[in-house]
């Protein structure tokens, strides 16, 4: 069978809610990185809650196809399939809209592809802005073939995957606006690992650059919030899988061990911060792994 060629060598999709300054500043070096690398370039920006005119995109010429789809509906999930169904390359690319790039981002995830054809889906790394350092403590410098295990060096700022190698869709359960309002990445990626056996890819040098808000200025609404989200997302996203494969049941019992051990260490070293992180993520990763079941019933 004839597979025909995409119409473009990628799709950039950009889920969106109300932050136009940021957004202007990602496009703008979308545009500039593709006045060099000269690929056909398509961007797919879901508007989430308010809508966004065409007249804000008038002035980029390095990229070829602008689509805006205005969803009126919060929910990051249904955002990105929405994107994944109107896209037309090759490549699909996820970017936040609070993100910056790096120079050469564009060009190093093209030479990337050109050159591992294997690879499905690819994950890039993720450093704070204006600082040399990974926003995460499981990333390296070391281009790494991802499987279940290590799986932690993945995070959904730099994802990108082969259009025709992944059919799979988010789960609307997850991500902001959905009924778990996190770990829609991490249930992709299981999903895209272990049931769909894709081949996964992490490589340092195809960088974003993302603000830091670990303390959240010490705001407890704030620590509540963020830590409460992350909890409900993992402990619903355990629930999912529980049924289908057994270490979910071993993995379970440690993310609540974990977090247990977090609120004693922090009791013991007197850092109100940690104390209050590891009690929303646990109260969270309970409520969401019995929630899960409820909705499912």
């Amino acid at each position: 069978m004839k597979i025909l060629k995409k119409k473009y060598d990628l799709s950039i999709i950009i889920p969106t809610i109300n932050n136009p300054i940021k957004l202007v500043s990602l496009i703008r070096s979308i545009d500039y990185q593709n006045s060099l690398t000269r690929k056909k370039i398509e961007l797919i920006i879901v508007a989430q809650k308010r809508s966004v005119s065409y007249n804000f995109f008038n002035n980029y010429k390095n990229i070829h196809n602008i689509i805006i789809v205005n969803q009126f509906k919060k929910s990051l999930s249904i955002a990105k399939n929405t994107g994944i169904k109107r896209s037309s390359g090759e490549l699909i690319c996820f970017l936040d809209d609070d993100i910056s790039l790096d120079k050469s981002f564009i060009f190093n995830l093209l030479n990337f592809f050109k050159k591992n054809h294997k690879i499905d889906l690819l994950f890039g790394s993720i450093k704070i802005t204006n600082r040399n350092q990974y926003y995460s403590r499981y990333m390296s410098n070391l281009p790494t073939k991802i499987n279940f295990f290590n799986m932690k060096k993945c995070l959904a700022s730099a994802m990108i995957l082969k259009a025709r190698t992944n059919k799979n869709l988010f789960d609307i359960n997850f991500g902001l606006g959905g009924k778990f309002p996190s770990s829609e990445e991490t249930d992709f990626l299981i999903s895209s690992i272990i049931i769909h056996k894709r081949n996964v890819f992490y490589h340092p040098k195809i960088t974003v650059y993302h603000k830091n808000d670990e303390f959240l200025g010490g705001d407890l609404n704030r620590i509540k919030k963020k830590f409460y989200s992350y909890g409900l997302g993992s402990g619903a996203m355990h629930a999912k899988y529980i049924k289908k494969i057994f270490i979910f049941k071993v993995l379970m019992i440690f993310e609540l061990i974990k977090s247990f051990t977090g609120i004693v260490i922090g009791i013991l070293i007197f850092n109100r911060y940690y104390i209050f992180k590891h009690f929303f993520l646990l109260h969270g990763k309970i409520k969401g792994f019995f929630k899960y079941f409820s909705i499912k019933s």
